[in-house]
Order: C-alpha cells, then sequence, then structure tokens
C-alpha cells in the first residue's frame, strides 16, 4: 500500500511540476506579447504626434532658418562696419606736398562692382544732397553771409581719393567737414557745394554763406570743390556735369551772376599748371562757358581796384 501512495505521490508531483512549468512559459510568452505590443503602442503615439503636427513643426523650422540667416546677416553688417571704421580722422593727414591748404588724405577706395547695390545719379539728372542727408554736424560758429550774386565761380578739388558711390561720398564729405573745424580750426566745412564721383552735388555751406577767408580767393564766389585729385585723370562725365547743373541752378535761382566768371583755385595761387593737382580739370575747365584766364582775371581785379 506504502509503495502504490508513494507512486501516486510521485506522479502527482510530477504533474504538478509539468504544469508549474507550463504555466511559467505561458507567462513569460504573455509577458513578451505585452511588451511587444506596448513597444507597438508607443511607436504608433510618436507616429500619429507627428502626422498631427507635421504643419507645426515645419513652421518651427522655418523659424529656426530665418532666426539663423539673421543672424548670419548681422555678423556679416558687423564685419563691414568694422573695415568701414578703419577709415576715420585719425587715418589722414594733410599732405605734406599737397597745394591744397583744405585737402587731407583719406583711406583709399575703388570705383563700385557691379554688384555694389548701391545706386548713383542717372544721367542727365540732377541731385542735390542737403547737408541733413549727409548728417553735417552743426557749425561751430554762423559763417559770414554771402552777398548774392556772386560775380566768381571758384572750381576747387580736394585732394583727397575719390568717390563712387552715394555711401562713400557721404563719409567723403562728413570726414572733410570734421578735417576742415578741426584740423583747419574753420567754423564749418570750406566750401560751398561739392561735386561728387557719384555725379551727385553735395550741400557744404550752401549759396548763402561765405567761405574762408584764403589768400588769393575772393571772398565773393560760390566753391563748388571735385572729390578727388586730377593731375592724371579727368573727373567722369557725371561729376562735370553735376557741377555744371549746379552752377547754372545758382544762375537760375539768382545766386550767381549771369555774366560770372569761372575760375579755378590752383591758378589764384600762381601754382604752375604742371605742378597743380588739377591739371586735367583745369584743361577741361578752358572749354566751359565763362572760363577767365588767369591773366584776363588779374587784369579784371586791377580795374576793378583802381576804381
Amino acid at each position: 500500500m506504502q509503495p502504490k501512495m508513494k507512486t501516486m505521490i510521485g506522479k502527482f508531483s510530477q504533474g504538478n511540476t509539468q504544469d508549474d512549468e507550463r504555466i511559467q512559459i505561458e507567462v513569460r510568452n504573455s509577458g513578451s506579447a505585452t511588451s511587444t505590443n506596448s513597444k507597438r503602442s508607443k511607436d504608433f503615439r510618436i507616429l500619429n504626434f507627428l502626422q498631427k503636427h507635421t504643419a507645426l513643426l515645419l513652421v518651427c523650422f522655418l523659424i529656426l532658418m530665418m532666426v539663423l540667416l539673421l543672424v548670419a546677416i548681422v555678423l556679416l553688417i558687423i564685419r563691414q562696419n568694422n573695415v568701414s571704421s578703419q577709415c576715420t580722422i585719425e587715418n589722414f593727414h594733410p599732405k605734406e606736398t599737397s597745394t591744397n591748404p583744405t585737402s587731407p588724405v583719406f583711406c583709399s577706395v575703388g570705383p563700385p562692382s557691379e554688384t555694389s547695390g548701391l545706386t548713383t545719379s542717372r544721367p542727365g539728372s540732377f541731385e542735390l544732397v542737403s547737408r541733413q542727408e549727409w548728417s553735417a554736424e552743426t557749425p561751430k560758429a554762423p559763417p559770414a553771409h554771402l552777398q548774392t550774386p556772386v560775380p566768381y565761380v571758384l572750381i576747387l578739388h580736394t585732394g583727397t581719393e575719390n568717390c563712387y558711390t552715394p555711401k562713400q561720398c557721404v563719409q567723403r564729405v562728413r570726414l572733410i567737414q570734421t578735417f576742415h573745424m578741426e584740423n583747419q580750426n574753420w567754423e564749418d566745412i570750406g566750401y560751398n557745394f561739392l561735386s561728387g564721383g557719384d555725379g551727385r552735388a553735395y550741400e557744404g555751406r550752401g549759396w548763402k554763406n561765405r567761405g574762408p577767408e584764403t589768400y588769393g580767393y575772393p571772398d565773393e564766389s560760390v566753391r563748388i570743390a571735385f572729390t578727388g585729385i586730377f593731375n592724371t585723370t579727368i573727373p567722369s562725365d557725371r561729376q562735370l556735369t553735376a557741377c555744371k547743373n549746379l552752377i547754372k541752378k545758382g544762375v537760375e535761382k539768382g545766386y550767381i551772376n549771369k555774366d560770372y566768371k569761372l575760375i579755378a583755385a590752383a591758378h589764384l595761387q600762381k601754382i604752375h599748371a604742371e605742378e597743380s593737382q588739377t591739371k586735367t580739370l583745369y584743361d577741361e575747365l578752358k572749354s566751359w562757358e565763362h572760363w577767365t584766364n588767369p591773366e584776363e582775371l588779374y587784369m579784371f581785379k586791377n580795374v576793378e581796384s583802381s576804381n
């Protein structure tokens, strides 16, 4: 009896062991399936989120690209300003060999490239840039009044590198004014107007203010300075045209006599044409209407002084 009971108990225990193993296998399989289903559910939720928020993600991406582009533009502007700031009042001094006492030396600039993006005056047009437009400094003192209409138009040159774009010319005129006021100790820029290499005229002292007292220069004159040096090169057509149109405008408005005399500053200072920084400009001016040779001018001044 006892052997049979042992046999039955052994079979029962073996059966229970097999059942336990099956249960464990089923549990493991169930856990694996649950894990797989959970992973699939998570992937599905991510995919569903992306599908629902595609437009939002695209907008965020575009905003990020725009921010990066703006940062790049700002960095380029800062870099350009750093380069431009090297051409300041500290970078020039009066030329030791210059015959023009109003001539500073500036950082060199070249002609504008085709892709510079800066516009100049249109051919045949006349543009006068006011003091406000080129950000002129306030004069240290009120200039002397100029009695108009004036009998003389006095042509000078700045003795600087020329300028070829509005941006360059505005910077050039500002630095000239600073040089005249700080180094020459004048109350304002020394010219009534300037003819820029960009084909535009720039207001200096204007029509109603007299220029600083300079030996050999007539007080009652409108002084127009060409930006640049012209001992080997001639001013561009647009620069010459800007000066002609400016004189024409002065006559029309009654600031310049209709029978005015056109004279060159270098010859009033008795500087030989071959030594002048305006040699080629002088040769050009001789073909202009109202040009007056130095000899004629001295005779005319002697007649006036005798009267």
